[in-house]
């Protein structure tokens, strides 16, 4: 699925469901910086992504850049991204989330 399109979408699903953390995939995004990856985050949420590395003739070109992930998370969490293997294959993001949340409170958003 490309985020390009959908991104009022997959906004509005994350915050519908009041989701922690919520992984994309087939982005077809350049990098951290695209657009249409940036609107995916409603307020209160940060992302991590890894773009479909592009050869040099791809660059030079226009065309779509399949492929790509991201994972969306509240950004009350704290996170470290985990060093794994690059694959020429398929991306992936690996993130180690923690944070905090009395077994008390009803309200996840309130979660430190």
């Amino acid at each position: 699925m490309s985020s390009s399109g959908k991104s009022q979408s997959i906004a509005a699903w994350v915050t519908d469901l009041n989701l922690t953390a919520a992984g994309l995939t087939e982005t077809w995004h350049d990098g951290a910086d695209s657009p249409s990856l940036i609107a995916c985050a409603p307020p209160g949420y940060v992302l991590t992504e890894r773009a479909r590395p592009r050869t040099d003739e791809q660059t030079a070109g226009m065309s779509s850049n399949h492929g790509g992930v991201c994972l969306l998370y509240r950004d009350h969490l704290h996170a470290r991204l985990v060093d794994t293997a690059t694959f020429r294959s398929f991306e992936h993001v690996a993130v180690f989330l923690h944070g905090h949340c009395s077994s008390s409170s009803t309200d996840l958003a309130r979660c430190r």
